[in-house]
């Protein structure tokens, strides 16, 4: 007689135990990216534009009962409860579309993932020269004479991918299936996730630049998500009307030290 108690959670039937079948489960339906690390953010993150992308993904893919537990990780909190057979069948559907369903959603959210961003060498088109940081009445001059925006200073490539991803994140964080977000910032936001080249405009504190001669505090960022990779460049308030298509500017802080006060 086998002395198992099979109210347990660890209970083994055969090959079957409770335990490693609930943990797989839960590790298949969880969202395989951690926004914190994406987004550089410094606590644990819930991204909910993403987070719904992967939960559409995987309803796609199901096999069985486990499409009751797609969702935030509150909802798998029941798992316990199912039957062992139960258990078992989810198990072996979870492993027929895990793998498919994570390379899918590891693919679609490359453009932020694996994102850099451009080098001088790669796009310098819109940085003051270098060396000594130049007056910001010859880089407003310099960009009326070359008709081309300029930043004041040469902000590093860390701190300009750090504010794109940071300002990503706070724009479009809201409820659940985007109900937070008007309808021009759902049509924004599907251009960023869907377009091989997409750009948004966001308002900074202080002057970071100067289009046309004259200082602006608005920076536009263009990302090209085939390489992918993300630089900014100075524009007008007219210019950023018509990126953002009736989407309000949102204003950021994360470049207050390369700003002019």
């Amino acid at each position: 007689m086998r002395d198992i108690k099979l109210d347990r959670e660890d209970t083994v039937l055969g090959s079957f135990n409770r335990l490693s079948a609930i943990k797989e489960i839960r590790e298949a339906l969880e969202c395989p990216a951690d926004w914190a690390k994406v987004f550089r953010l410094g606590d644990p993150s819930y991204f909910e534009p993403l987070e719904t992308l992967w939960y559409e993904i995987i309803r796609l893919k199901v096999k069985g009962d486990e499409a009751h537990y797609i969702g935030p990780d509150h909802v798998r909190l029941l798992l316990p409860k199912q039957s062992d057979s139960d258990l078992r069948a989810m198990q072996i559907n979870v492993r027929e579309w895990k793998d498919v369903c994570r390379q899918q959603f590891l693919a679609a959210i490359r453009r932020f993932t694996d994102l850099r961003y451009a080098s001088r060498k790669e796009y310098g088109k819109h940085l003051p020269p270098s060396g000594r940081p130049r007056e910001p009445s010859w880089i407003e001059e310099e960009s009326r004479r070359r008709a081309v925006s300029l930043f004041y200073f040469d902000i590093p490539e860390g701190e300009m991918l750090t504010a794109f991803l940071h300002a990503i994140f706070w724009h479009f964080s809201g409820d659940e299936h985007l109900l937070g977000l008007t309808p021009a910032e759902e049509t924004l936001w599907n251009r960023l996730i869907k377009d091989d080249n997409s750009r948004i405009a966001f308002r900074c504190r202080g002057f970071i630049g100067a289009s046309g001669g004259a200082p602006t505090d608005i920076i536009c960022f263009e990302l090209d998500a085939t390489t992918p990779i993300v630089h900014g460049y100075p524009i007008t308030e007219d210019e950023a009307r018509q990126i953002q298509r009736g989407c309000s500017i949102m204003k950021i802080n994360e470049l207050e030290q390369w700003e002019l006060h």
